[in-house]
C-alpha cells in the first residue's frame, strides 16, 4: 500500500498526474490537465472552464481548446504567435491583454522573445494586474531579463543593465551594468551608446576616458539620441 508521503511526493515534486483513458475527448483532457497544472498561475478558474467548454459543445467545428493559464483560457484558433503579439502590443489601440496571454503562454513554452516581453510587462506595470507586487515583479523581470539578454536579444541585454544600475530586481552591480550597455552599444544602439559615452566620460563605474566617452556621445548623437545631443551641446563636443 503507498503511503502519503509517497503519493505527495510523486503529485509535488515528481508532478505525476494520472492518465485519462483514450475514450475521453482531448478537449477536456485538456481542461483537466490544465486545472491540475503544478502551477497555480497557471490554472484557468472555474468561469473559465464552463466557458471553454460552452464554445466548445456550442461549436459545429469542435475547435480544439489552448489551455493557457487562469483568466486566460482562448481557442487555439484565436492564439496569437509571439511575433504578432509583439505587433499587437505597439499598435496605439492594440489588444495587451490578449498580447500578455500570448507572451505567457509561449514563454512557459520556452520561447526566448516571449520571456523577455513578460518581463517587460511586468518591469512596466503594463496591466493593472501587475501595479501590485511591484517589489517583486522586478525580480521576476530581472530574472528574465537576464536570461534573455544571455541568449544575445539586445532589448533585453539593454534593460537587464539598468535594472543592475539602478538596483531593480537585483542589487546594484556597476561594473555587469556597463558590461552589458557596451554589448548593446556596440552593437548600434543610441541609447546604450549614451549611457557608455556619458559614464566614460565622468568615470562612473568606469575608470573615466573622455576620448572613449565623447567617441560613444558623438556617435548616439548622431543617431539622434536626444540625452547625447543635450550633453553633446553642453560638452562642446561636435557631431
Amino acid at each position: 500500500m503507498i503511503d502519503l508521503q509517497t503519493i505527495r511526493d510523486r503529485v509535488v515534486k515528481e508532478k505525476f498526474r494520472l492518465q485519462f483513458s483514450s475514450n475521453i475527448p482531448k478537449v477536456w483532457q485538456d481542461i483537466a490537465y490544465a486545472a491540475m497544472n503544478h502551477d497555480p498561475d497557471f490554472r484557468p478558474t472555474i468561469a473559465k472552464i464552463f466557458s471553454a467548454l460552452y464554445e466548445y459543445h456550442h461549436n459545429d467545428e469542435k475547435k480544439e481548446i489552448l489551455p493557457v493559464g487562469d483568466d486566460n483560457f482562448m481557442l487555439v484558433d484565436e492564439m496569437i504567435s509571439v511575433d504578432q503579439a509583439i505587433e499587437e502590443h505597439r499598435k496605439p489601440d492594440g489588444n495587451k491583454q490578449k498580447a500578455w496571454e500570448s507572451f505567457k503562454y509561449y514563454a512557459k513554452l520556452g520561447d526566448i522573445m516571449a520571456k523577455y516581453w513578460v518581463g517587460y510587462y511586468l518591469y512596466h506595470s503594463i496591466l493593472p494586474e501587475h501595479k501590485e507586487n511591484r517589489q517583486e515583479n522586478f525580480q521576476h523581470a530581472a530574472i528574465l531579463f537576464k536570461e534573455a539578454a544571455d541568449h544575445g536579444i539586445v532589448e533585453a541585454q539593454l534593460r537587464y543593465g539598468f535594472c543592475l544600475r539602478q538596483g531593480d530586481g537585483v542589487p546594484v552591480n556597476r561594473d555587469e551594468a556597463m558590461r552589458y550597455f557596451k554589448l548593446v552599444a556596440d552593437n548600434g544602439n543610441p541609447t546604450a551608446m549614451y549611457n557608455v559615452g556619458s559614464a566614460y566620460w565622468i568615470g562612473k563605474g568606469v575608470i573615466k576616458d573622455r576620448e572613449i566617452g565623447s567617441k560613444y556621445l558623438r556617435t548616439a548623437a548622431k543617431k539622434d539620441q536626444h540625452n547625447a545631443i543635450a550633453m553633446c551641446k553642453k560638452l562642446g563636443i561636435s557631431y
